[in-house]
């Protein structure tokens, strides 16, 4: 028997104040660090009414810097934007974060945080970006089922999943979902498309479950390969969105819908900004890790993801939160052609 969690990893996150197992999160002070150190303070305390792109002006900040930072800053509450987008510093940020204040803390919270910018948060980057070398495959899996398993078992006993006969686990990783879902439903056929270096790795998560003949798993670059899937009620994303740029995002869409039969759902299991993109802070912090990349995934709202998948032609779209942050999107097909043209199967 699985059981559900009772607490939540959220909290843990919250404790340690890095966005943890994302690949390159910087702490928390870090951030606030290279905040001070390009000068988003001193810029909102001599310039009044300044704007997100203002900054752009005032600071060494790409855009991607701007949108990496200041949402932090504002989910930290050290940052304010007011109704008309202009943003302001709250008391605590001005008496311990500007230089000129006789209560500055920089010079003692930020000494052993001296990280280099990320080159694509600059303007002009110092120096050219270099990838850091990836996790090794068994290494990835494990890092990311320990992260999302207590989400994922939380999102897989919700009712959405109800109806779905078959499901396809795009991405799928080290079975992080399908494993709850076979135990609860054991007459629900799974399908984990995940990249051919990963299959070795997947059965050891399936086996401890007896789950190994249970779930059937493809060797599947999801991004540029065909999906060779039967029809399906159901198609899953956990994790994917957010690593992505639109495009991409809307052709996972398109690739979905031609596989699922009309009625069926897809689900997107995210971490959601606010509508204001002010929080909250894990989002934040996430947010960050991915536009330090240069193909530059990002956080997104829930309206931005719904606008995505009622591009693909998906509606009545739901939202449910899940567990350690994240949100469980699903919407449904409708009829059997979407309602514009996408990108391939």
């Amino acid at each position: 028997m699985l059981f559900t969690p009772t607490t939540d990893f959220l909290t843990i996150s919250e404790l340690l104040g890095e966005a943890w197992g994302v690949g390159i999160g910087a702490s928390i002070i870090q951030y606030i660090a290279w905040s001070d150190h390009v000068g988003i303070f001193s810029a909102l305390e001599k310039h009044s009414e300044l704007r997100r792109s203002d900054l752009l002006q005032y600071t060494s900040l790409s855009e991607a810097g701007i949108d990496a930072l200041i949402p932090i800053l504002q989910a930290l509450t050290l940052v304010n934007e007011g109704p008309g987008g202009a943003l302001e510093l709250s008391s605590l940020a001005r008496e311990y974060l500007l230089k000129s204040s006789p209560y500055y803390v920089g010079n003692g919270l930020f000494v052993r945080h001296t990280r280099e910018l990320p080159p694509t948060y600059q303007q002009t980057p110092e120096k050219p970006y270099e990838r850091k070398a990836a996790w090794d495959v068994d290494l990835r899996l494990r890092i990311q089922h320990s992260r999302n398993f207590a989400a994922s078992v939380v999102a897989a006993r919700g009712s959405e999943f109800q109806d779905i006969k078959r499901l396809v686990d795009v991405g799928g990783g080290s079975g992080v979902l399908a494993i709850p879902l076979a135990v609860d439903h054991p007459d629900m056929e799974i399908t984990i498309l995940e990249l051919p270096e990963s299959l070795p790795h997947i059965q050891e998560f399936l086996s401890p479950y007896d789950l190994a003949s249970r779930i059937t798993v493809r060797a599947t670059d999801v991004i540029h390969d065909s999906w060779n899937v039967p029809e399906c009620d159901g198609v899953y994303f956990g994790n994917i969105f957010h690593s992505q740029n639109d495009q991409i995002c809307r052709s996972l869409c398109d690739k979905s819908y031609r596989v699922l039969r009309p009625g069926g759902k897809i689900f997107v299991h995210e971490v959601l900004f606010t509508e204001a993109k002010d929080g909250p802070l894990l989002a934040a912090l996430w947010n960050a890790v991915m536009l330090h990349q240069p193909e530059a995934g990002r956080q997104r709202t829930a309206s931005e993801l719904k606008a995505i998948l009622e591009s693909a032609g998906f509606s009545e779209c739901t939202l449910r939160p899940t567990a350690s942050g994240y949100s469980l999107i699903s919407a449904m097909k409708t009829s059997s052609t979407a309602s514009q043209v996408g990108f391939p199967l």
